[in-house]
């Protein structure tokens, strides 16, 4: 908590800041009621045109992600997949919550089965209900935050193509594309605007489509283990490349060919609130909040003036939240790490990002013809009126407050991830960075890792001009 100032607020602020501060609060309630508004009216829900028969399943867990079902589930029946969600949130919802899944179960070819929530465990003890669609051949797990986008307009189009060039297949591998959203609400643009947008980082992590007689667990949300007897005959397709006799992998390295047939787009950070909703409410140890105390005064912080005041602020941030709060700079430090390692160009980097430019432009194109093209990528108003206030309330934080802090947050996070030459890579990465760069010396050759190393080292001492010297 700070304290009260002779002449100024409790946090340093005079009158005159405070009634700015209470009259932009006003005009951003009145304009997300607007916003809201205008979503639930201009673009209704449709039935799917894509073609009605079951071959395909995505099978996802939905854990508070309410905010973010419309675009996920047009997205996925707009490429022809059959739903299967296991809701893993509490029993007990908000109304408007309710009314938000009860929105979408109104569309044919989806199930929602409600769940305890045992994590990543969930997807393999229930992946009964993905596997005993009637007609079910083909199963595919993702979350909630991805987005597939293929070179042919429907999931059916994409396999037979692949087939008919490759033979008959048992997996087939989608690649991430790394995106992070560091403001303080949701992406409410279009997804197209919002990637192309972004910075995409391509990236080595999977997720997996099995042919379902094929899978016999569910070690990870990445990809399923295949039957053993399968294994010798099993033919894997990743970026164009043909792997036979090997299970599903949960990450391959980076080559010239990703997103040149298909390609995951994964926003891993969707907001600021989400960041905090999904630590302080998940199942998985390592990824819950490490202080709610300290997070708490941290969001209640004093006026902050300068870029090292940001920076001392989001490292206490980042120190109470924990990994959650890692993420984006780790996927900007992460990034160069791979380039590097797999000797990945710039001039390859932009070619990759072409290619999922084209992708995204086939699914375009069909979300246009379904009446679609500009459902945005989330519902703020409601992740401001519910998530935010339930979560800012249990940390005993104001909303004027959070949206102070948040504020300035946002900017720290931009100037991290942009600090060192666009790298974001610090000293609070370098331990994590090196551990990575031992386990890969095997695998890519101590020469290659050297001068992985050596580029690394540059950026890493090299600031910025006019950046702080106070990293998270």
């Amino acid at each position: 908590r700070c304290v009260s100032v002779r002449g100024q607020g409790a946090c340093g602020m005079g009158a005159h800041d405070r009634q700015t501060v209470r009259a932009s609060t006003l005009v951003r309630r009145i304009l997300l009621i607007l916003l809201a508004a205008i979503a639930a009216t201009a673009v209704p829900l449709q039935r799917p045109v894509a073609t009605t028969d079951n071959r395909f399943v995505v099978y996802v867990r939905t854990f508070h992600d309410a905010p973010f079902l419309d675009l996920w589930v047009r997205w996925y029946h707009m490429l022809g997949f059959y739903i299967v969600m296991l809701n893993t949130g509490p029993v007990v919802v908000h109304p408007l919550v309710k009314r938000a899944y009860e929105r979408i179960m109104q569309l044919p070819r989806l199930q929602i089965h409600s769940v305890p929530n045992a994590g990543n465990d969930a997807l393999g003890e229930h992946l009964h209900y993905a596997t005993s669609v009637p007609g079910a051949e083909w199963v595919l797990m993702v979350d909630m935050d991805e987005f597939l986008v293929l070179d042919q307009p429907t999931i059916h189009e994409h396999v037979d193509a692949l087939q008919s060039q490759y033979g008959q297949l048992d997996a087939v591998q989608f690649r991430w594309a790394m995106m992070e959203s560091v403001e303080r609400g949701c992406p409410t643009k279009p997804l197209g605007d919002f990637v192309r947008q972004s910075s995409i980082k391509p990236w080595s992590y999977l997720k997996t489509m099995t042919r379902a007689t094929a899978i016999a667990s569910v070690p990870s949300p990445h990809y399923p283990l295949l039957h053993e007897h399968l294994v010798p005959q099993a033919r894997v397709l990743c970026d164009g490349r043909l792997f036979v006799s090997q299970h599903p992998m949960i990450n391959r390295t980076i080559t010239w060919a990703p997103f040149s047939q298909s390609a995951l787009l994964h926003l891993r950070t969707r907001s600021l609130i989400d960041m905090l909703v999904k630590a302080t409410n998940t199942r998985l140890n390592f990824k819950t909040v490490r202080s709610k105390d300290t997070l708490g005064s941290v969001l209640n912080a004093e006026r902050v003036e300068t870029k090292q005041d940001r920076a001392r602020l989001l490292k206490r941030f980042v120190a109470a939240v924990g990994i959650k709060a890692m993420q984006p700079i780790r996927t900007a430090c992460d990034s160069r790490l791979k380039a590097a390692v797999h000797s990945l160009s710039n001039f390859t980097v932009r070619t990759m990002r072409k290619r999922l430019y084209r992708l995204l432009a086939v699914q375009e194109d069909r979300m246009q013809a379904l009446g679609a093209a500009y459902v945005p990528m989330c519902d703020q108003w409601l992740e401001y009126r519910v998530f935010a206030a339930e979560t800012l309330g249990r940390l005993g934080v104001e909303e004027e407050a959070f949206m102070r802090s948040a504020h300035w947050l946002s900017l720290a996070f931009r100037d991290r991830m942009s600090a060192i030459r666009g790298i974001g890579c610090d000293h609070v990465q370098l331990a994590y960075v090196s551990k990575h760069l031992k386990g890969t010396a095997s695998k890519y050759g101590h020469k290659k890792l050297r001068s992985a190393r050596q580029a690394l080292a540059v950026e890493l001492v090299a600031p910025d001009d006019g950046a702080s010297s106070s990293p998270p």
